[in-house]
């Protein structure tokens, strides 16, 4: 399957377009918290929707999602104790 810029360029431009309204609806619907995200950006962006959940899995999002929020977690916490990012904590 080719993947055009038109499609990346559609989804680039509607990546903090979210319905949370319709994103609740289709997870209610579907039982699926990652598949209702899926569909509703599908909305968005119909030319790009038969490429949106390509070589994407559930656990693959999850996973970016828990290791991004550790970064920002991280780096609150050293900011919390004071401490500068080069000095040893342990």
């Amino acid at each position: 399957m080719d993947i055009t810029d038109e499609q990346l360029d559609e989804m680039e431009k509607n990546l903090t377009n979210i319905d949370f309204d319709i994103a609740e609806a289709e997870e209610r619907r579907r039982r699926h918290d990652v598949m209702a995200h899926v569909h509703t950006f599908a909305r968005c962006c119909p030319k790009a929707s038969p490429i949106i959940h390509l070589g994407a899995t559930s656990a693959f999002v999850g996973d970016n999602a828990v290791c991004h929020l550790s970064s920002f977690l991280s780096k609150l916490i050293f900011l919390i104790l004071g401490f500068d990012r080069h000095e040893r904590w342990i």
